[in-house]
């Protein structure tokens, strides 16, 4: 009577389960559309927070109270934003190229002296793949909100 495995058992064992493991990632869902599109939506929610309270509206053009809306604008240092960076294939596009917040946190074009707040919203699409999410900014609340497409 036998006691232990054979080597040839053992080995088989371990490619069964080298070929569930495989099998089972392809099943898993991939989340760098939803890691994007949060991540995009927290920038301009940072943004915002940092401009609420910050009376240097004024000033025609305040780069402390707006962010670009491209790409490369959003991926800041990996100090300030914990190190996550946006996928390479993702696309950014956007109603605006820039958009600021005042002081209440309203949005606006950038040139406040002929206050110019935002007449209708700015939607930014973030695009993976074949999908897509919408950030909406509300032209006089400033609430950033998320639309799945």
């Amino acid at each position: 009577m036998r006691k232990a495995f054979t080597m040839i058992e053992l080995v088989l064992v371990i490619v069964i389960m080298g070929i569930l493991a495989v099998a089972s990632a392809m099943f898993l869902p991939n989340h760098t559309l939803i890691n994007d599109s949060n991540f995009v939506a927290m920038q301009l929610k940072r943004v915002q927070a940092r401009a609420i309270g910050n009376n240097q509206w004024k000033l025609p053009i305040n780069d402390y109270n707006c962010i670009e809306l491209s790409k490369t604008a959003l991926n800041v240092k990996k100090s300030v934003n914990g190190g996550y960076s946006l996928h390479k294939n993702t696309i950014i596009t956007s109603t605006k190229s820039r958009v600021c917040f005042d002081h209440i946190g309203k949005p606006y074009d950038g040139y406040v002296q002929n206050g110019n707040n935002l007449p209708s919203s700015v939607n930014i699409i973030v695009s993976y793949k074949s999908k897509s999410k919408t950030i909406k900014i509300l032209p006089y609340s400033g609430y950033i909100q998320m639309i799945q497409n």
